[in-house]
């Protein structure tokens, strides 16, 4: 198979010097706490750490630390790789507001948020940036927006498997801006032995040097592909492979997930309740299969109601450690579709957030 070449990964540490200008008096229990000289690797979306935009102009709010309270970009320079750039930022809390200096070196700065989720800060990009399509065999693998960008040439992506039935086009190119990733178009694939097929090919991908984050493998699943989103899993996990997050529609059968991938897996399952009563029972079983594992013993419970996708629907969510790694969905008047839970953004927020590392 044909495969373009890219630049290797080197870690690095990061360093971020804070530069207080606004004095105040503080409280460790009641205002935030700024800290210098703080130390980062600079491993890309690992565990505890997210990456901030080259360019802050449409940065968000971030947590910045525990202590500290959110962060938001009010330049808009942009970092250049091997250099120093200064920014100007905001740390605000609902008892105080100060300025400081960040004095950022390297290409890539990392700070720790509070909850160990990933955040991916929005970046700017122009036709240059445009993904390219590569073939593998009978596949399709779409790289990154941004890819070949000289500052991203440390940065690891995460990969969308997308099967059985096409649902990458779901993943619309303001998604694919927001949330730079690999997909690969998996479709009619939803075996155990696919799963050990699709693990080899990642392995040879990130051989040929594709910059791929095997902590943020994910994956969608669609009737049968839901159903055969749990044998892909163990086909995976034969590989010593997981997946961090998996979106699940409407699967037919396979209720168990795997003891392994149940501890560190997050999953979204998604049911129309005019579908089979069978495939309602299997999703209301793995909910509950998942709801019993010892792993999430700790796990609160929450339930809500909302209209976004374009039907009312109920979303039980059980969040562990800060971070909701069960979310089981039901659909008023809705037959066997794949398509209308992509209609809630906060379906990809959930997605993208997902990491083995946490």
């Amino acid at each position: 198979m044909s495969m373009k070449s890219a630049f290797k990964f080197r870690p690095h540490l990061v360093f971020l010097t804070l530069s207080i200008f606004t004095a105040w008096s503080l409280t460790v229990t009641a205002k935030p706490v700024i800290r210098s000289n703080i130390v980062i690797p600079s491993d890309i979306f690992i565990g505890g750490q997210t990456v901030l935009s080259r360019s802050l102009t449409d940065a968000t709010s971030i947590a910045f630390d525990h202590g500290i309270g959110d962060i938001t970009g009010t330049t808009s320079c942009i970092m250049k790789p091997n250099a120093t750039t200064t920014y100007s930022l905001t740390a605000t809390d609902v008892s105080d507001i100060s300025t400081q200096t960040v004095t950022v070196s390297m290409d890539t700065l990392f700070v720790p948020t509070d909850d160990g989720a990933v955040v991916t800060l929005l970046e700017t990009f122009t036709d240059s940036d445009k993904p390219d399509t590569i073939k593998l065999q009978t596949l399709n693998l779409v790289t990154p927006w941004g890819y070949n960008k000289t500052e991203n040439s440390a940065r690891r992506y995460p990969i969308v498997v997308n099967g059985c039935w096409g649902e990458g086009s779901l993943f619309r190119e303001d998604i694919r801006k927001k949330y730079p990733s690999f997909y690969l178009d998996f479709n009619n694939y939803s075996t155990e032995s696919d799963g050990e097929t699709l693990a080899t090919l990642i392995d040879e991908l990130i051989r040929e040097n594709y910059r791929i984050d095997t902590d943020r493998i994910y994956l969608t699943g669609f009737s049968r592909g839901g159903s055969g989103s749990f044998k892909i899993v163990r086909g995976m996990l034969s590989k010593r492979k997981l997946f961090a997050g998996i979106v699940r529609v409407a699967g037919q059968s396979e209720s168990v997930l795997p003891d392994e991938a149940a501890e560190k897996t997050s999953l979204w399952y998604h049911i129309g309740l005019n579908d089979l009563i069978e495939r309602i029972d299997v999703a209301r079983a793995t909910y509950e299969n998942l709801k019993n594992k010892p792993a999430n013993a700790t796990a609160v419970e929450s339930i809500m109601t909302d209209n976004i996708t374009g039907y009312t629907r109920t979303t039980k969510t059980l969040t562990r450690n800060g971070i909701e790694i069960v979310k089981m969905s039901e659909y008023q008047g809705m037959d066997h579709e794949p398509g209308p839970c992509y209609n809630d953004p906060a379906l990809f927020d959930w997605l993208f957030r997902q990491s083995l590392a946490n």
